[in-house]
């Protein structure tokens, strides 16, 4: 347990910086697989919103699939995700700012 809440903290500092402190103590809180298991689908709820508001390709992607509803991300669909390649990096790359 005590290797996945560090490896959750080192992770969350190199997407969000040294500047949050709620979430450095929500992590040391983790005491149970359910607790950790809610802290993971909060977070992971995060990502694929903070795409689709940031990201024109996964904007489509993510409407295409459903994966976004009301302002909140189905993970019932995170499968549905289509695997990044190269190809459709260099395809969509001029579509990187909207």
């Amino acid at each position: 347990m005590e290797i996945i809440k560090r490896h959750l903290w080192d992770t969350a500092l190199r997407i969000h910086g040294t500047h949050h402190a709620r979430q450095y103590t929500e992590i040391k809180s983790i005491t149970t697989r359910d607790q950790l298991a809610n802290f993971q689908q909060k977070y992971l709820s995060s990502l694929p919103l903070h795409a689709y508001n940031n990201v024109p390709y996964y904007h489509d992607v993510f409407d295409k699939i459903g994966l976004i509803r009301n302002g909140k991300a189905d993970l019932s669909r995170f499968k549905e995700i289509p695997i990044l390649t190269k190809d459709t990096i260099r395809k969509h790359y001029a579509e990187r700012s909207r």
